[in-house]
């Protein structure tokens, strides 16, 4: 299992900052290993399984900060050992000593269909880039009120529009790198009574089950679970937001 693992002496164990830092730290040292090895052609071995166990435990964390009863059988010592172990020896080259966060800083565009363009700046890890496609569009406009779309990466947002009657489908890209963590929200909001339908495709395929509300009252929230981590290819996200009238 993986979290069986267990340390007894540990500094900071109930730190939920001092942990999410430890894990920054560490995923820093191991996409500029990563890199190091696409652009100076080396072949040292990147540890993938930890790197993919580390964005879990920092998703775990991020929602047990917000929300204490989340996953709350695993509790955060549990969380703890396991990210102590997977941190250990952080390279102090880094400046972080697994007690701060590297981070660097590059621009992101995001275009919409009605062609303006906006420019946002976010903390990202280095690495070769990639786009990250959004769309977010309802296939009933004329029944919609509004239908807003927030993406954040890595915990920092990135995203905010929204859709209604009058503007119905918008569009952009994001330029990610690899083992970044891609959250989204949709919130289909009309005042009254309706039966709100949200859906989330990845390339065209269903990436989680259509969240159906019947006779909901003035909005249905729906959160893109799980997470995407970014894995260095192009890909696009679809976000669809509709009110069905029955028959």
């Amino acid at each position: 299992m993986m979290l069986n693992p267990r340390l007894i002496n540990c500094v900071n164990c109930a730190n939920i900052d001092s942990l999410l830092k430890n894990i920054d730290c560490k995923i820093f040292e191991l996409t500029q290993a990563l890199y190091n090895n696409i652009s100076l052609m080396l072949n040292k071995t990147i540890p993938g399984e930890d790197m993919i166990d580390l964005l879990n435990y920092k998703r775990i964390l991020i929602y047990k900060y917000n929300d204490p009863t989340y996953a709350e059988n695993y509790s955060l010592e549990m969380i703890t050992s396991k990210v102590k172990l997977l941190t250990l020896n952080c390279n102090k080259i880094y400046d972080c000593n697994c007690n701060g966060q590297k981070t660097f800083s590059i621009p992101i565009s995001t275009t919409t269909t009605s062609s303006s363009t906006t420019t946002t700046t976010t903390t990202v890890k280095p690495g070769g880039t990639h786009k990250f496609y959004w769309e977010l569009s309802s296939g009933q406009p004329e029944r919609i009120g509004i239908v807003q779309l927030k993406i954040q990466i890595d915990s920092v947002n990135v995203l905010n529009v929204s859709i209604s009657s009058e503007t119905s489908e918008l569009s952009g890209i994001l330029n990610v790198v690899p083992f970044q963590v891609i959250s989204a929200t949709m919130q289909n909001a009309k005042i009254g009574t309706h039966t709100f339908v949200n859906k989330i495709l990845k390339d065209g395929v269903e990436y989680q089950v259509d969240d159906i509300c019947n006779d909901c009252e003035d909005e249905l929230i729906t959160y893109m679970f799980p997470d995407y981590v970014t894995t260095g290819t192009d890909t696009t996200f679809f976000f669809k937001g509709d009110i069905l009238i029955e028959p």
